[in-house]
């Protein structure tokens, strides 16, 4: 556990850059990283187990496909990773999902 008698230590970056490459496709990329260095923000919250320290970050592209009058489709891929086993045991997972959004 963090010690609750002296003042949290962390901090976070966080960075996104977009590229149309035509006008029904285009390409976001996202990073970002936490260094909790004495588990203030992280210890036993937002499902991370308790601790003293952690670090953590995630790298995610998405497509944004306008291909449709009205619709963008949103595939994504993401990696995270952490110091800590954070991810069902493991210290990283890679996510995939699929975003459709109606724009009116």
């Amino acid at each position: 556990m963090p010690t609750t008698t002296q003042d949290a230590t962390w901090w976070a970056l966080g960075g996104w850059i977009t590229y149309d490459f035509n006008t029904s496709l285009g390409l976001a990329l996202r990073g970002d990283y936490v260094n909790d260095e004495n588990g203030a923000r992280t210890s036993g919250s937002f499902g991370f187990p308790a601790n003293t320290g952690h670090k953590f970050g995630s790298a995610t592209a998405t497509l944004n496909i306008r291909t449709w009058p009205n619709a963008v489709v949103r595939p994504e891929v993401r990696y995270d990773r952490s110091t800590l086993a954070a991810f069902d045991g493991k210290k990283d997972q890679v996510s995939i999902a699929l975003g459709v959004a109606y724009l009116y």
